[in-house]
């Protein structure tokens, strides 16, 4: 083809229509656009292959960070276990003492207090205020509220108290 019936490129490379004749100055654009582009990837190749990593990285730290979470929910689990445990027996040595101060308590009644009484020994007589038929150095088991409304007169001491 002669150069007179070279035709013009439509505007612009991506609107080049069939039939169009490429030139000198197309094919330097092109390898113009073909360099840019393969410098645009360089660096997102590197970019991609760093974004991975850090996935990697961050899907190990989650792996490890579970671990961590499993181990403390079998601490805790060991825990609850333990402090259970330790309850039961507390409650049965607090269930012996009672036993132990019931059967072993000295009072003048002869009768070993009840749950929910007091012992105590009368340091004034509380026949005439109270209308108690006890003397005075006697122990007797009674209600706590009873018992603590007469130590908080004066009229007795605390000996031992029974839960």
């Amino acid at each position: 083809m002669a150069k007179d019936k070279v035709r013009e490129p439509a505007v612009g490379l991506g609107e080049w229509k069939v039939g169009t004749e490429i030139t000198l100055e197309m094919v330097a654009e092109l390898r113009k656009r073909y360099a840019d582009i393969e410098e645009a990837g360089k660096g997102k190749d590197a970019k991609i292959a760093e974004l991975e990593e850090t996935v990697k990285d961050k899907n190990k730290i989650i792996a490890e960070s579970q671990g961590i979470i499993d181990d403390y929910k079998e601490i805790v689990s060991d825990k609850d276990a333990l402090i259970a445990e330790d309850n039961k027996l507390i409650e049965a040595q607090k269930e012996e003492i009672v036993r132990l101060l019931k059967e072993q308590l000295p009072n003048s009644t002869g009768v070993p207090p009840k749950e929910g009484e007091t012992v105590i020994r009368f340091l004034l007589s509380p026949a005439g205020r109270f209308k108690l038929p006890y003397n005075v150095g006697q122990e007797v088991a009674l209600h706590k509220e009873v018992a603590a409304e007469i130590v908080e007169s004066a009229y007795a001491e605390y000996v031992v108290e029974v839960e």
